[in-house]
């Protein structure tokens, strides 16, 4: 990815509505795209699919589209100008072959396009503009060696740039430009943010879609989390001075008021905290989870849940579409359960006959986590995948003694829906072995329904339940400490001292 330099932490599409305070006036490039770093592949096919590109916080609409990252088109006189990837758009798709850019605040003053083609007869395409049906300029000696096509815009409000309607053939788009003219702001009355990000413990966020006009912000904490944000603001003027009014309660509110360098003008940033309610049904190990119609699916089964799911397959397997594998929200099943486990197996198999799984680009993972939040690669099956209708076995994986969630999820595809079912995992015969009580950090170990904390100096521990409602205080000495939860609980919420600690059990 080539990361725009404007001015700092400007670091994805979507954070197109910037500080340009420390600009010279005139022509700014905004978007400076190498096709392969858009890390995805779109096919042609029903509907509009959705990539993303920078960080992963931006996202471009695609069209009866084909992103490819490294094979060349045949025929192409001047092959070093795709040798980098390229989009590929062709004529005669229902509805047309288009590409749409995010939304650019504060106008556009021109779009620059790489192009070359296949063959040397006549194409065109065109550039619009969204919201001005009136805008439109046709591309035309689109040729084999690769040319820059310049289109000047000159429009001043939001606007959302649309590549479409290619006649005479297949074109192939190597490398996106987009440029505003800007005018720079008195540096001493900028009352802007820079930046804006949060801290629940686990490293700084840095809010989404952080506009410096954008005044307020919603923000859904995990499932179970206790701990305050910590808020930090950076201004756009390093004499600027920004004060943060800290969260006092979940949910609750921040706010940031910063004062520009003379005084004249002040902002008032919020963000507006909450925490997502979810109940845990986790499931009890061993576990042998099969299910056979897609009236009892596997997600519906206990300890599994799903984001974004296709509807599941006959057999009851679920289903990973590969259209929603390039959305935003990309297609996941989560499983929990109660105790370290030994091996994972489960079965997978291809929906589509024919279907290109295996193609390059697709990427299926399982990964597994200890706290539900914080997840590393367990498995790589991008490889692996083939597209056969009948089910294969993917068996004996090792898993952490620590871990109790596996996710498994269809990042970015080809073409194609995959099915799982058939999930067992194995129950790890443990012998307790407790933490070092000497060790700085606080530890905890589960047994047998038990919770054992190891404290290394004298302190409070805290339980608190799904919800943040709390369910006991224990005043505790340095060593290690038995700790049993009231009532039939599977999931609480320990804080000892400044650590936070999510407990399945």
């Amino acid at each position: 990815m080539k990361n725009l330099t404007i001015f700092r932490n400007l670091c994805a599409l979507t954070i197109l509505c910037c500080v340009f305070s420390r600009m010279n006036a005139g022509e700014v490039k905004i978007i400076d795209e190498n096709i392969q770093s858009w890390k995805a592949i779109a096919s042609y096919g029903d509907g509009e699919q959705v990539i993303s590109v920078g960080n992963g916080e931006g996202a471009v609409v695609l069209n009866q589209v084909i992103v490819i990252k490294s094979k060349l088109p045949d025929n192409i006189d001047n092959a070093g100008v795709c040798s980098a990837g390229y989009i590929q758009m062709t004529t005669n798709r229902t509805p047309s072959s288009s590409v749409k850019l995010p939304t650019i605040p504060g106008g556009v003053s021109k779009i620059e396009l790489s192009i070359v083609t296949s063959s040397s007869a006549a194409r065109t395409v065109d550039v619009l503009i969204e919201e001005n049906a009136s805008f439109k300029t046709t591309l035309s000696g689109l040729n084999k060696t690769g040319s820059t096509y310049t289109v000047s815009i000159g429009s001043t409000g939001s606007t959302t740039l649309v590549i479409s309607n290619v006649t005479g053939g297949p074109i192939y788009i190597t490398d996106i430009r987009v440029y505003q003219n800007q005018t720079p702001v008195n540096p001493n009355s900028d009352a802007s943010l820079a930046s804006l990000s949060y801290d629940i413990g686990n490293g700084a966020v840095f809010v989404p879609d952080f506009s410096p006009d954008k005044m307020s912000y919603d923000i859904q904490l995990p499932s179970g989390t206790t701990v305050f944000p910590v808020v930090s603001a950076v201004p756009a003027q390093n004499d600027a001075v920004a004060t943060v009014s800290p969260v006092t309660s979940l949910p609750g509110t921040a706010t940031v008021l910063v004062n520009a360098p003379d005084h004249t003008i002040s902002k008032t940033y919020q963000i507006n905290f909450s925490v997502v309610s979810e109940l845990f049904h986790v499931a009890v190990l061993p576990l042998y989870a099969s299910a056979t119609s897609a009236d009892d699916p596997l997600q519906n089964l206990v300890g599994f849940s799903g984001s974004n799911l296709g509807t599941p397959s006959s057999d009851g397997g679920t289903k990973f579409e590969g259209s929603k594998a390039s959305t935003d929200n990309k297609p996941s099943l989560i499983l929990a359960y109660d105790s370290p486990a030994d091996k994972i197996s489960f079965d997978i198999k291809g929906n589509n006959a024919g279907s290109p799984l295996g193609f390059e680009g697709i990427q299926f993972v399982v990964e597994e986590s200890a706290d539900g939040d914080n997840y590393s690669q367990l498995i790589d099956l991008s490889d692996e995948i083939s597209a056969g209708t009948k089910y294969k076995t993917y068996s004996d994986y090792g898993l952490k003694k620590e871990s109790r969630y596996v996710r498994w999820r269809y990042l970015n595809a080809a073409k194609g829906n995959i099915s799982l079912n058939n999930v067992v995992v194995t129950k790890q015969e443990t012998s307790i072995t407790f933490p070092d009580a000497d060790q700085d950090q606080p530890q905890v170990f589960v047994k047998e329904g038990v919770i054992y904390v190891t404290t290394a100096s004298a302190g409070v521990i805290e339980l608190f339940d799904v919800t943040g409602q709390k369910l006991k205080t224990v005043s505790v000495e340095k060593g290690i400490h038995p700790i049993v939860p009231d009532g039939n609980r599977r999931f609480v919420i320990l804080k000892v001292g400044t650590q936070t600690f999510k407990v399945v059990f």
